[in-house]
Formats: C-alpha cells, structure tokens, sequence
C-alpha cells in the first residue's frame, strides 16, 4: 500500500553556494533576477494576463525562440495547505509525461502539433515561480537536482480530479541521494525557473524538476505571509537532437498506481477549452 510518509530533506540553500550556477540545460531549474512591471498591478487569476505576456517575451529573449505561449498561473496562499490555492508541502511533478503531452495538445494548432509529433520541433512546459508581495521567510520552495540520481521507480503517477479536469500528476518518492536547493528570504524580484516536461531532454536524462514547498525553522515568529505566483508556458523551438522514433517520447516510469489507469476519467463539470489558433490561443486556470 502507498501511504505519504516524511522524511526529512538534504536542502541547501542556494545563497551559500557562489559557485553553484544550474541552468536549465544542465539541470532542468535556475534562480534568476528579474524585475517585473506587472507583478504589483496583478491581483490574481482575473488580471493575470499582463504579467503573462511580460513573462512570455523574457522566456522568448532567454530561449531564443519565438514560440513561446502561457497556459496558465496559479497563486497561492501560505496560509493554507493543499488545494488549488494553498501551498504544497510535498514533492511532486506538475504532470507525468503522458499527461503533459496530453495538456500541451489544448494549447497547440494542428500544425504545431504535428511538428512535435515528427520530432522536428521540441517542447518543453517552463514554469517560473516568484513570491508575490514580500520576500518569502517562511513556506519557501525548494527544487530537487533531477541530476541526483534520480530514478524513475521515485516517480509515482496519481489521478488528480477536480471540477474543471482530470489530469495525470506525480508524486515523488524519497531517496538519501536526492538534492534540494532552496533560495532564503526569495524576493519577488527573484525568480526559479524550472523545467517540468522536455520531448528532448539533453543527453535523454530525466530533467523533469521535482518542486515543494516547506517549513523554514529559521522563519521569525509572525513574519509575513507568503504569496506567490507561478506562471507556466509552452516552449516550442527546433528539436536539439533527432530521436529514434517519431512522437513525444521520453522518460516514462512504469505504472505504480495500486489500481491501474485505464481509461480517461471524464470530471463531473469538464470545462469546454476551445481549438487554438495561431491567434487566439486558451488560458484556463
């Protein structure tokens, strides 16, 4: 029987480490500075759009492509666990490799689509994540190194089902050779990005980032409530490498559910998304 279980974490704080740079070819994650204009004029998911686009033209000036689209943003609440807007203290992927080809599909026109599927273009989900308001004292986040010896058997598939979607999520099993990097007193002009599905990983290694938040014990007493925001995108660029078959593929841990997906489990209200165009492509939240 799968149960959560805590255990406690090899976490470094990224401050201490000078000479430490990751990047998101080596290692899938970065901190990086960045100033944003519409960070303070946004409230949540109804005014989101600004900063998304402002986002969106930093991602393209850093991958060098073009084609670079926003999905979505979710804002959370320390104040709160779990849900849909307090945070998450427990490891875990966004979505497996299944599921995530299965979300990029929405966003993307026939066109595109087919790109991906030959292999002639590559596609990656980039997340960035940032405090909001004030820099965040307590509840930070943190990303595991996925060069640490991860092993697709830490990788467990769940079924995540809501009013608007039933999607494919991941959690994350621990192991003593893992790495977790944190960023202390993570200002909102302070930023972690972070790879979280990549049809062309370099090398063909796991890149997919591993993320949670946590309990500083260092935290003062009633500092001050974290906010945060994390933004995610579809990058789409010239595939780096020929793979050996056509389609999305890539790292695929093995099914580890006690009762085996099957077949698409359709949520009690499914949102209607409508079909992309090069012009008017969906955001939903």
């Amino acid at each position: 029987m799968l149960t959560s279980v805590q255990f406690k974490l090899n976490l470094t704080d990224i401050r201490t480490l000078p000479d430490f740079k990751p990047t998101i070819e080596e290692n899938g994650f970065c901190f990086l500075e960045n100033k944003s204009k519409e960070l303070s004029k946004m409230t949540g998911a109804d005014d989101c759009k600004p900063y998304l686009e402002e986002m969106a033209q930093f991602l393209k000036s850093r991958f060098g492509t073009d084609e670079i689209f926003p999905i979505n943003a979710n804002f959370r609440d320390a104040r709160s666990q779990g849900g849909r807007t307090g945070h998450l203290p427990f490891a875990h992927l966004d979505n497996t490799v299944a599921s995530s080809w299965s979300r990029i599909s929405l966003f993307l026109t026939e066109e595109e689509r087919q790109r991906v599927l030959s292999g002639q273009s590559r596609a990656r989900i980039i997340n960035i994540w940032r405090p909001m308001f004030n820099h965040a004292e307590d509840i930070p986040f943190a990303v595991c190194d996925p060069r640490t010896n991860i092993d697709l058997a830490d990788v467990v598939s769940v079924d995540r089902i809501t009013h608007e979607a039933a999607k494919e999520v991941a959690y994350f099993s621990w192991n003593p050779a893992h790495r977790w990097y944190w960023m202390s007193n993570q200002t909102p002009d302070e930023i972690v990005i972070m790879t979280q599905y990549d049809t062309h990983p370099p090398g063909g290694f796991f890149n997919i980032v591993p993320h949670a938040a946590f309990r500083n014990g260092a935290a003062r007493p009633g500092c001050p409530t974290r906010y945060s925001v994390e933004a995610r995108f579809i990058v789409l660029e010239p595939a780096p490498y020929q793979k050996d078959g056509p389609g999305p593929n890539g790292p695929f841990p093995e099914e580890s559910r006690l009762q085996p997906w099957k077949e698409w489990v359709t949520p009690p209200e499914p949102k209607a998304i409508p079909a992309p165009t090069a012009n008017a492509r969906p955001m939903y939240f």
